[in-house]
């Protein structure tokens, strides 16, 4: 956490930034990633889900890959991703069931509840600053110089996606893998720090990282077996095991260069410079 806040604190001068909104752009961006279905005629609730999503067995997690024949593909197989994780950190941020209110219609209308989903999003000022940022960042319309960060300031980032999930007798001990939700607080100050976060977690799903991962988690698990001749209580062993997790994570030298490489797969669309 201390080192997140590092990182808000440095991207906290990005907020005085004027964003434009990309109505046009929003509106199709849904069009070609979602669909929403009314689930209940009676009470008129309704499912927005996302198009393309892919399950890539090598990597062993979903990507969303979209079809060259979509305009603007380049730009959703690049961001969608992450711009789809902002819709549901705006959900989740949204403690007054404003989201919710918007939904509850007098019809079970699929174009009047997708209209005002596509509404809602787009006079967001956290969640449109997230899309403004990816699409001018993707196209090189940022005016501004990207700010800079460090290899260390992204490893140390992508920790909140390594954790101890769990414990049963039966299957034993639980781990994540580039898992869970992003850590960064969901405020327009935090634009740029929610696309890392996010781009942390999409460096690191690759084979490799996923074979280090499982040796890690066997040494640990192996470390819990020999120091503890019984399991009482998970949180207590969590927080014992969990930090020795990170270290191990942290001396992978196949963690720092996945952050590297895809750094430089995409450096000329992130709206950061990466330092090492």
């Amino acid at each position: 956490m201390k080192n997140i806040f590092y990182l808000l604190c440095l991207i906290a001068v990005l907020g005085c930034q004027k964003t434009e909104t990309k109505n046009s752009e929003v509106e199709a961006f849904f069009d070609i990633m979602s669909e929403v279905e009314c689930v209940d005629s009676l009470q008129n609730k309704f499912d927005l889900s996302f198009n393309y999503s892919t399950f890539i067995k090598e990597k062993m997690s979903f990507d969303y890959i979209i079809p060259d024949s979509i305009e603007n593909s380049d730009f959703y197989n690049a961001y969608s991703g992450r711009i789809i994780s902002a819709y549901y950190n705006l959900i989740a941020a949204d403690t007054l069931g404003s989201f919710d209110n918007l939904l509850n219609l007098d019809t079970c209308d699929n174009d009047l509840a997708m209209a005002n989903i596509i509404k809602y999003c787009a006079q967001n000022k956290t969640w449109n600053g997230v899309f403004n940022l990816a699409h001018s960042s993707f196209y090189g319309e940022n005016p501004i110089d990207k700010p800079v960060f460090t290899i260390d300031s992204l490893i140390n980032i992508s920790m909140s996606y390594f954790y101890m999930a769990g414990y049963s007798q039966k299957r034993g001990f639980a781990f994540h893998f580039v898992c869970g939700s992003n850590p960064i607080k969901f405020e327009y100050e935090n634009k740029t720090a929610l696309l890392i976060c996010d781009f942390c977690q999409e460096a690191l799903k690759n084979p490799a990282m996923w074979k280090a991962h499982k040796k890690i988690i066997k040494d640990i698990r192996e470390l819990i077996k020999e120091e503890n001749d019984t399991i009482e209580n998970f949180k207590t062993i969590k927080q014992a095991y969990e930090p020795t997790l990170h270290r191990l994570l942290k001396d992978e030298i196949v963690l720092k260069e996945s952050l590297i490489a895809y750094y430089e797969e995409r450096k000329d669309i992130e709206p950061f410079i990466l330092q090492y």
